[in-house]
């Protein structure tokens, strides 16, 4: 070996790999979280990876607006506004609830296959919606594409910050912002476009966004090598899953007893009685669930 000889194997050019834990003492404790190394990879890779994760942005955004233009023609065609508001509301309320534990999910999991999963997720809800034959089924089509819209909004951010080096990862950041804004401001347009001058009218708004999401799903699957940094499964009890569950039910009850009163039925009626005393008490257990959810530690 010599002042020339390569300190790192010509292999790990392209991959990543685990560090030990931040505490070597505790290096026997399933529950220690491990720092990931990436060894920066060429421009070309870099690029095609994180243009298909900011696309899953750009789509889940898109996802968001699209919706404004389309509410009314898709109540029409079923017969009824009573659910109108639930179009957006379903999707933004699944999407908040993916939101926060798609970071946690993907640390055990990995980015890739958490990527993938949110694409897939994103893509069966915009069939279901595609294809759907009453607003129900709208409606449940709404919420599984928002589940995956959740994690293709935040799973990128998590990826940039392991395959990007700090000193680039503001302008990453700034890139990923340019593409969730392009998203929400086309979304509402392009929807609008494909509902008068298609035959398929609001459906191929969401249809159209099926293949892509595929698409990105196996992109991502085959170069997204990021090891979990916390392989085993008994690291799922740091995820708060009781606030997600509270708050998102807070939410939907809230909204439910907001939209059903003087428009289902009137104020005095039991539904949106009860449906916003309970999100009053759901929002209640939720203050109090977090106060006693103990943090996860700074330092593993």
């Amino acid at each position: 070996m010599s002042e020339r000889t390569p300190l790192l194997s010509a292999d790990l050019e392209h991959t990543c790999y685990e560090s030990l834990p931040r505490d070597n003492s505790k290096v026997d404790n399933p529950d220690d979280e491990t720092t990931i190394i990436c060894k920066e990879l060429s421009f070309a890779r870099l690029a095609i990876i994180m243009i298909t994760a900011w696309f899953g942005v750009f789509l889940g955004a898109a996802d968001t607006t699209v919706i404004a233009t389309l509410s009314a023609q898709i109540s029409s065609e079923f017969n009824s506004l009573n659910l109108l508001s639930w179009f957006a509301t379903a999707y933004l309320i699944a999407n908040a609830a993916s939101q926060p534990i798609s970071g946690r999910l993907t640390d055990i999991f990995g980015r890739g296959p958490g990527l993938a999963f949110s694409n897939v997720a994103f893509a069966a809800g915009n069939l279901v919606c595609g294809l759907a034959t009453s607003q129900k089924a709208m409606i449940v089509g709404r919420v599984i594409a928002g589940i995956g819209g959740g994690g293709l909004m935040s799973i990128p951010t998590f990826l940039g910050s392991d395959l990007v080096p700090l000193r680039k990862r503001g302008l990453v950041g700034g890139i990923a912002n340019l593409w969730y804004a392009s998203g929400a401001m086309v979304g509402a347009v392009f929807g609008g476009l494909l509902n008068d001058y298609t035959t398929l009218g609001w459906r191929l708004a969401f249809l159209i966004q099926v293949i892509p999401s595929l698409l990105s799903a196996v992109i991502v699957l085959l170069l997204v090598k990021v090891p979990p940094k916390q392989s085993d499964k008994s690291y799922l009890k740091r995820i708060d899953f009781g606030g997600v569950v509270l708050v998102s039910t807070f939410l939907a009850c809230l909204v439910l007893g907001l939209s059903s009163g003087g428009n289902i039925v009137p104020w005095s009626h039991p539904l949106p009685i009860t449906a916003i005393t309970l999100s009053i008490s759901l929002f209640a257990a939720f203050i109090v669930c977090e106060l006693k959810v103990p943090l996860p530690p700074m330092l593993a």
